[in-house]
C-alpha cells in the first residue's frame, strides 16, 4: 500500500471495512484451531442499539485501504446509503445534473469523441500512410468506448493528453503497425489495428487497463479482439534491448 494511500480516507468506513475483510478474508474462522486474530485485534465499539465487537487485523486494514485507492483509481466511490426511516423523502438529484456514480463512465460528448477520433487519425495515417477513406463508423465506436473511461474532471484535457502520449510512444506504435499491419508477420492476428482508434485503446491499456476491459464487455464487445490487441501493445512492441 505504500505510495498508494487513498488521500483523507473516511476512518468509519476504513474501519468497518478492515472488519468485513479481517471476519470474511483473513481469519475467517477465529473460533476454530488454527490461525486466527490474537485477543488484541479486537476491539469493541457501540451502535444505537446494542453493542458489537468489530475485529481489526493489519492485513484486514491493507486490503480496505488497497479497495479504496483501487474504486478512486477508477473513478467510483462508496457512498453511505441513506435509511429510508431518517429520510423518507430523499431530495432528487438536479435535473440535467446526474450524480458522480453516474457521470463517471458514461458516454462523452459527440464533440470529445469527433477530437480524440481526429487525433487518432492524423497519427494512424502518419503511421500506416493509409487513407481516411478506410476508416469506417467502428473506429468512432472504439474511441467512444475507450472515452467512458477518462474521469470526467479529466476528460477536457484529454485530447492534449492523448497527443503528447502518441507523440511519445511513435515508436512503438510503429512497431505495432510493422509487426500486426497488412504487410507484418502477424498479419490478421490482431483486428483492431485496422482502426485508427485503436491508438486511444493504447493509452488506455496504460493507463486505465481494468476498467477500459469492463467498460469493453459492458459495451457488447468481443473480449478476444481487445485481449489480443492488449497483449500485443504490452508486449511486443519493445525495442531491442526490451524497453517500452
Amino acid at each position: 500500500m505504500r505510495g498508494r494511500e487513498p488521500e483523507a480516507a473516511d476512518a468509519d468506513l476504513v474501519s468497518r471495512l478492515n472488519d468485513f475483510f479481517t471476519r470474511a478474508v483473513t481469519f475467517p474462522d477465529p473460533h476454530t484451531p488454527g490461525v486466527h486474530p490474537r485477543p488484541h485485534q479486537a476491539t469493541f465499539g457501540w451502535t444505537s442499539e446494542q453493542p458489537y465487537i468489530e475485529h481489526a487485523s493489519d492485513p484486514g486494514r491493507a486490503l480496505a485501504l488497497f479497495l479504496l485507492a483501487y474504486l478512486d483509481h477508477h473513478g467510483l466511490a462508496l457512498e453511505a446509503a441513506t435509511r429510508t426511516d431518517d429520510h423518507p423523502d430523499p431530495q432528487p438529484v438536479s435535473e440535467g445534473r446526474p450524480s458522480a456514480r453516474e457521470a463517471e463512465g458514461g458516454e462523452a460528448p459527440a464533440e470529445l469523441v469527433e477530437r480524440v477520433l481526429g487525433i487518432c487519425g492524423q497519427h494512424y495515417a502518419a503511421v500506416t500512410g493509409t487513407n481516411s477513406d478506410l476508416w469506417d463508423h467502428e473506429s468512432r465506436e472504439v474511441v467512444g468506448i475507450a472515452l467512458r473511461t477518462v474521469r470526467m474532471a479529466e476528460r477536457d484535457a484529454y485530447p492534449q493528453t492523448l497527443e503528447t502520449y502518441l507523440h511519445e510512444h511513435r515508436a512503438r506504435l510503429e512497431r505495432l503497425w510493422q509487426r500486426y499491419g497488412p504487410d507484418g508477420m502477424f498479419a490478421g492476428e490482431v483486428v483492431l489495428i485496422n482502426l485508427p482508434g485503436c491508438f486511444v485503446l493504447c493509452e488506455r491499456i496504460d493507463n486505465s487497463p481494468l476498467w477500459l476491459e469492463g467498460m469493453w464487455l459492458q459495451e457488447g464487445q468481443e473480449e478476444t479482439a481487445l485481449e489480443r490487441f492488449h497483449d500485443s501493445w504490452l508486449y511486443d512492441t519493445s525495442d531491442k534491448d526490451g524497453g517500452r
